[in-house]
């Protein structure tokens, strides 16, 4: 109002009550529930008005709404905000930068995203099933046994991708890992058995067989019952087919690269 800005500084059933936001300054302005003006604001401030404030707010304001509606990400909101602005040269060089605003938007965000669930029982708000063009993104939802449902996300531009690449990276997380660990970090012979079968999707593909053999060989001085059954789940799953997962010659070896 009148390039000043102000607080709320109390609610009652009818009427907001505004204070000036520097400190010491005691002018006030009241106005009801829809921010229509009732009274106030008519005595002198005890400082100059600060024009870039105002604007500043207001810009931060939209930037909020944006960030609380949409699903774009802040860093792109913030981008799109600043380079429409019609805030003045002063106003833009105070403002604050994406990195020091990001983290007060981002709590803004998660209190007004659903609250995570707690169980595979719940139902997805609309807007995420959806891109931010209002394209399918789930693709399938389906509930496959008791406590167990299967969520697939993804855009036709995505698919289109995949299905016409020659080469597909793929990761994974899994819910429980192999009971090796321990065994892995305590015993540097074990330690350096597992990495010699890792090691053995980058050697050439007519001396892999040959390697999984030295490897066999090698793991006779562990005879404990964990490394055979190591050995014994490598040669089942992985040996029948070397060409699947034998990466020597390729440029991309590993995830990261691409990444």
């Amino acid at each position: 109002m009148n390039n000043y800005v102000y607080k709320c500084n109390k609610k009652t059933i009818k009427t907001k009550y505004w204070i000036c936001t520097i400190s010491g300054c005691k002018v006030f302005v009241h106005t009801d529930f829809n921010n229509n003006y009732l009274c106030g604001g008519k005595n002198e401030h005890e400082h100059a008005a600060n024009p870039e404030l105002l604007e500043i707010h207001q810009t931060r304001q939209q930037i909020k709404r944006r960030v609380m509606n949409e699903s774009t990400p802040i860093g792109a909101v913030y981008d799109e905000e600043m380079s429409k602005t019609s805030m003045s040269s002063t106003a833009i060089a105070i403002f604050p930068t994406v990195h020091e605003i990001y983290e007060g938007f981002a709590k803004t965000r998660r209190k007004a995203m659903p609250a995570v669930p707690q169980s595979c029982i719940f139902d997805i708000p609309e807007q995420y099933t959806l891109t931010i063009d209002k394209k399918r993104f789930l693709l399938l939802d389906e509930v496959r046994v008791r406590r167990e449902r299967l969520l697939v996300f993804s855009s036709d531009i995505q698919l289109d991708l995949l299905f016409n690449s020659s080469i597909v990276y793929m990761d994974g997380t899994y819910s429980s890992t192999l009971r090796l660990q321990q065994h892995y970090l305590s015993d540097e012979n074990f330690r350096l058995l597992c990495r010699k079968l890792m090691a053995l999707g980058l050697m050439p593909l007519d001396k892999g067989v040959n390697s999984f053999q030295d490897v066999r060989s090698a793991a006779q001085c562990l005879p404990q019952l964990q490394v055979i059954q190591l050995l014994q789940y490598f040669e089942n799953n992985w040996m029948s087919n070397i060409e699947l997962w034998n990466l020597f010659g390729l440029d991309s070896r590993t995830n990261n690269i691409c990444e």
